[in-house]
């Protein structure tokens, strides 16, 4: 905090004669007194853009450190909203497969009036939701995909597809 300057420390005893009629002596001491000094001339500005250029760096090293923490944290996120959406996608696969197994099975039954037409409806109803569900699953799938591929800036023809084992 000090550049260019002179710090002292002094003391004083002092000893005063009155040579009167009235003769008489005094004591007087001054066990510490410091002092700084530093002359406007004599500024360091090395020394303070040292200091300062310092501080400045550790500053610097601690945005770049944060910064890379947010994006650490920011690639996990995507990942497993990416990971997330692909076993949804998969799980309403399946799904799907199996409601479509399950109606084309009841058209056959309805065909021999082993089912009556409101118990196919109910299975048609099934099998559409089933549908539904699956599209939704694809598009959250490829929304999560191109949200982790933007994130990453690779080229364009990069293709990500997690595996399960």
């Amino acid at each position: 905090w000090f550049s260019g300057g002179n710090i002292s420390i002094q003391s004083t005893i002092n000893q005063l004669y009155n040579l009167n009629k009235l003769s008489s002596n005094s004591l007087g001491s001054n066990l510490f007194q410091i002092s700084i000094s530093q002359p406007l001339s004599f500024y360091s500005s090395q020394k303070w853009d040292k200091k300062i250029s310092e501080i400045k760096n550790e500053i610097l090293k601690k945005d770049i450190l944060r910064e890379k923490v947010s994006i650490k944290k920011q690639a996990i996120i995507l990942f497993f909203d990416l990971l997330i959406a692909q076993e949804i996608l998969n799980l309403n696969k399946n799904i799907y497969n199996y409601s479509k197994e399950l109606y084309d099975k009841s058209i056959i039954k309805h065909a021999r009036n082993n089912i009556s037409q409101q118990d196919l409806l109910k299975v048609k109803i099934g099998f559409n939701d089933a549908n539904i569900k699956l599209k939704n699953a694809n598009d959250s799938y490829i929304i999560s995909k191109n949200k982790l591929l933007s994130f990453l800036k690779p080229n364009n023809h990069l293709n990500l597809d997690l595996i399960r084992h």
